[in-house]
């Protein structure tokens, strides 16, 4: 009985314990300072971004979402996911296996896993040169 006691107890605290290599700590504390210093030169009262779940693992693009019209809601949730497609790769590299659009103003939040988003080799050449900017 005492045996069966202390095997929970040791279980208890091994389970609590952060068994993540360190390379995924330090993947972790890069994705927070990253967000973090972003939002220093691009944040404002309309946008944000912000890490979220246990290991800051899911990428969330917070905007303000038009409301009242169903059909401009739609488009432009839709519209941010897109950002990520044909370039979420940098995401998945950088350890998020989510990405979320929130409403600044209601909270509500929509999250997709990254493996629903197309690969920079599933895009066209003419989507491809889309998310390049053009040169001044």
């Amino acid at each position: 009985m005492r045996a069966l006691c202390v095997s929970s107890l040791l279980l208890v605290a091994v389970a609590g314990c952060d068994l993540r290599s360190d390379e995924e700590k330090a993947k972790e504390k890069m994705r927070v300072e990253e967000v973090r210093e972003n939002n220093k030169t691009s944040a404002g009262p309309d946008f944000r971004m912000e890490t979220a779940g246990r290991y800051n693992t899911t990428f969330v693009r917070v905007v303000r979402l038009p409301h009242g019209d169903v059909a401009a809601h739609a488009a432009e949730l839709k519209m941010q996911f897109s950002l990520f497609d044909c370039a979420i790769q940098t995401r998945i590299d950088d350890g998020y296996t989510h990405i979320a659009v929130r409403d600044i103003d209601t909270g509500e939040e929509v999250v997709k896993p990254v493996t629903e988003f197309r690969r920079r080799e599933q895009c066209s050449e003419a989507e491809l040169d889309a998310l390049v900017p053009a040169a001044p």
